[in-house]
């Protein structure tokens, strides 16, 4: 369900951000300015991460985007926040067993910043300058195989690639900070029928990227990884 509200103010709730009709062609038809995005989202790796995907949305629109997040720790059902097309202002995820929810406050630009940036023409421009020599291996991920491969704290830039015809490759600029010992971070691409209960009932196409932190310095246990939801419903 999505409602216009009068002032280029938005409604979109919950999973309607899977879908371009209507999140996405609100913004486009309409020249909304915020959207206000009410869910009960679950805080789940690789394609779920509240926080991450909320900012993507609001800097790919092009708008301010308020995530007010259910509070449900058994469920993993957290992760607020206030983001706009430069940044984040605040943001709040705890899926700690006793944690409770947490107001958001922050000043927030009533017309957002606009920048005139064309994805799909930068990664088509830019492609071949990013590096494809990290070590490469297989992770599964929220039940789909990832290919994916190690983002080198001596680098800034990386690309993985599957092997399919035509190839959907994903690339990142990074750095690392000197705190970041306790694992390395890794770069993943799939693309495929998601089937795994929680995010769709079912299937559906998901043609994704996602950056992983691995539980330690080794690649390998990137394929051990469980989200947080399953954790806390098996103990």
């Amino acid at each position: 369900m999505t409602v216009i509200i009068p002032g280029r103010l938005g409604l979109s709730i919950c999973e309607d951000l899977f879908f371009s009709p209507p999140t996405a062609s609100l913004v486009e038809e309409f020249d909304i300015d915020t959207l206000v995005f009410s869910t009960e989202w679950w805080y789940e790796y690789p394609h779920q991460i509240p926080h991450g995907i909320f900012q993507a949305y609001a800097m790919g629109l092009q708008i301010n985007w308020l995530a007010a997040n259910y509070h449900d720790t058994y469920y993993a059902n957290t992760g607020s926040g206030l983001y706009t097309t430069e940044g984040t202002l605040e943001w709040y995820a705890n899926i700690s067993q006793f944690s409770g929810g947490k107001l958001l406050v922050s000043d927030m630009p009533v017309k957002p910043t606009k920048f005139k940036v064309d994805w799909a023409e930068y990664a088509t421009e830019n492609m071949d300058s990013y590096s494809d020599e990290g070590t490469k291996f297989q992770g599964e991920l929220f039940g789909d195989l990832y290919d994916m491969v190690d983002m080198d704290p001596s680098k800034t830039q990386v690309k993985v690639c599957n092997d399919k015809d035509p190839k959907l490759c994903c690339i990142a600029d990074y750095e690392y900070e000197a705190t970041e010992e306790d694992g390395m971070f890794s770069l993943g691409v799939y693309e495929g029928n998601h089937t795994r209960e929680g995010s769709v009932k079912g299937s559906m196409g998901f043609a994704v990227c996602t950056v992983m932190k691995c539980s330690s310095s080794t690649s390998d246990k990137c394929d051990s990884w469980v989200g947080p939801r399953q954790n806390l419903a098996n103990s």
